[in-house]
């Protein structure tokens, strides 16, 4: 009796923290099993913006982008990797493989001032990134680069200003008024929205973690990436570069 009494408690705990999604129950491991469903195409690197737009890159820095329920579509340009801002087309960054920065006007790429490896859009516009050395910076629209303290391989920025990121030991940080706060766990890569925080570690392995909550639950599945939108749309590229959604209702 008092196993099925904690056994119940988690399960709703998961329900109520992923409510957004379907076809979820708890193993005996303590997995949270979803499903997972492949779409054509083949990327490297995915970012999934408001309203499911898609933006991404295969293993030849090609840059592509999608629309629900449409096909892919190629964008002029090479990108080693791309993030999709929350208002669609007119926010859109990219890095080239040689760490330039360029910004999507609508029409073509504009390189604009710095040199970052990786970058991330956040609230009220804010870009966050992190440079070859693992220094990080941010930058607010129209003015210079910032930098912060600390030093991370990925950073994430969410638009309800949480900003996570993590170093070249897979340790997890968050960032406050007070600085860098440790989280517990490891991960190679992170996507934080106001749906909650997802992230794959060295073993490809996926987990998911409420805002609020103090703890990741291990998703069933395996992908080298994963993006999270505010509304709860999860999607992933795996070791294949094959291209996978997190099924919703």
């Amino acid at each position: 009796m008092k196993k099925s009494i904690i056994g119940l408690a988690i399960t709703l705990i998961l329900f109520f923290s992923l409510q957004s999604f379907k076809n979820l129950k708890e193993n005996n491991s303590k997995k949270l099993v979803v499903e997972w469903e492949q779409v054509d195409g083949k990327l490297n690197q995915i970012d999934v913006g408001n309203k499911e737009l898609l933006y991404g890159v295969n293993n030849n820095n090609d840059i592509f982008y999608r629309y629900p329920q449409t096909s892919w579509k190629q964008l002029g340009g090479k990108l080693k990797y791309v993030i999709n801002g929350f208002e669609g087309t007119g926010t859109v960054y990219g890095i080239n493989a040689n760490d330039e920065i360029y910004f999507y006007n609508g029409t073509e790429w504009q390189k604009i001032e710095g040199s970052l490896k990786q970058i991330s859009l956040g609230k009220n516009g804010r870009l966050w990134g992190v440079n070859s050395k693992d220094e990080i910076f941010f930058r607010d629209r129209g003015k210079s680069w910032t930098q912060v303290g600390g030093n991370l391989k990925y950073i994430s920025a969410g638009k309800n200003g949480e900003v996570w990121g993590i170093n070249v030991n897979n340790n997890i940080f968050r960032y406050s008024s007070a600085g860098w706060e440790q989280i517990g766990g490891n991960l190679k890569q992170i996507s934080v929205s106001k749906a909650g925080i997802w992230g794959v570690n060295a073993y490809d392995e996926i987990f998911y973690r409420n805002e609020d909550d103090t703890g990741w639950v291990n998703v069933g599945g395996n992908l080298k990436y994963v993006s999270v939108n505010d509304q709860g749309h999860v999607w992933g590229v795996n070791a294949n570069d094959d291209i996978f959604h997190l099924v919703s209702e």
